[in-house]
């Protein structure tokens, strides 16, 4: 599962199609609101737009705009033996210790152990 913030408007906008063609390979993508770093958005371009241009190249796209609602969509679908990979300059990285241990608290308890 690949888990994107995009990282500024400007960045996305010129990389739009080569974003939407990279994760061709991933089983899933969850995608976030673009992570602005203090840029304007003069074009108004959104995570939705780039998460519209991913399902050009890939099925299993969810557009997730807030840190929050990618928590809550990765404690409801990571399961044992899935790999998350968690990609982006901005945040992102502030939900990872509590999605882990929410996962792992809810497994069952000699998959916990071993």
């Amino acid at each position: 599962m690949a888990v994107f913030q995009p990282h500024r408007y400007s960045r996305t906008a010129a990389f739009l199609e080569e974003f939407a063609q990279a994760f061709g390979d991933a089983d899933q993508v969850i995608l976030t609101d673009i992570y602005s770093a203090g840029e304007p958005n003069p074009s108004g371009l959104s995570g939705q737009q780039l998460a519209d241009q991913i399902a050009t190249h890939q099925d299993q796209v969810q557009y997730c705009p807030t840190l929050e609602d990618v928590q809550a969509q990765l404690v409801h679908q990571l399961r044992p033996g899935d790999m998350a990979l968690f990609l982006g300059a901005g945040n992102l990285n502030h939900i990872i210790p509590d999605v882990m241990a929410t996962v792992v608290a809810n497994l069952p308890p000699l998959v916990r152990q071993g």
